[in-house]
């Protein structure tokens, strides 16, 4: 079976595909895309709508390559 993930952190956006077989897990794919929220969001607390739209779309394309690399949609994580 093979399983996703994708986390949004405060400089980048990564996304990662395993399979598990026997109990064990196998790293396929490793995506990062750069998102810099933590600049903007320490200029005052929000994170603006433009970021958090370019950001929405970094995250489609991400679970796009997951589901395109054998992830089916109950097993893509997004944290």
């Amino acid at each position: 079976m093979r399983w996703g993930c994708i986390d949004i952190g405060s400089n980048t956006t990564r996304l990662l595909v395993v399979e598990q077989s026997a109990g064990a897990f196998t790293p396929l794919l490793q995506v990062r895309a750069f998102t810099r929220l933590g600049r903007v969001c320490a200029a005052g607390g929000r994170i603006p709508e433009a970021t958090v739209l370019a950001l929405a779309e970094v995250v489609a394309a991400q679970a796009a390559t997951a589901r395109a690399n054998g992830v089916g949609a109950g097993a893509l994580r997004v944290v």
